[in-house]
């Protein structure tokens, strides 16, 4: 009976594992979404390395460079086909997202009308992570980024902020 019992508390272990990991992959986006880096970078390690195309950073670079370049005036994230592999203190993760920027034209003058046209970005890629338990929590210890498309538009709109 023992035996029986060991391997179905292993495969809920993993189950739950994978659904930390999954919860922490989204506590990252929710966090890119609100300009908030501390809910963003939470979920990584602070020795965590990033991968973005050609650019590799860390974590601590990776946070500086955001606040620097905050040129989104709202973005939404969508996490789509996760998979996850968990091997005890590791797991792996593949992610698609979808990452849609809405782009008020900037103005100098704030009581001024804005100059030029508000943009939509649309990104679609892949997140290849590296997750390690630590201390009794997953965390990102690497993370790869490949950009699969990128469309930009003039348009219309307005961005509820909030």
């Amino acid at each position: 009976m023992a035996d029986v019992k060991r391997p179905v508390e292993s495969q809920v272990q993993r189950l739950i594992d994978g659904r930390e990991v999954t919860n922490a992959l989204v506590r990252y986006f929710r966090g890119v979404d609100r300009d908030d880096d501390e809910l963003a970078f939470r979920p990584s390690m602070g020795d965590a390395i990033r991968h973005h195309g050609t650019t590799t950073v860390s974590v601590p670079e990776q946070s500086k460079l955001a606040q620097q370049a905050r040129i989104s005036t709202s973005s939404m994230h969508c996490l789509t086909n996760v998979v996850i592999h968990v091997d005890h203190g590791t797991a792996l993760d593949e992610s698609y997202v979808l990452r849609l920027n809405y782009n008020e034209p900037e103005s100098a003058d704030l009581q001024a009308e804005p100059a030029g046209e508000a943009t939509v970005e649309l990104f679609g890629g892949r997140y290849f992570d590296r997750f390690e338990r630590r201390d009794g929590e997953w965390k990102i210890a690497e993370r790869a980024v490949v950009l699969d498309l990128s469309l930009r538009r003039a348009g219309e709109g307005r961005a509820a902020l909030g």
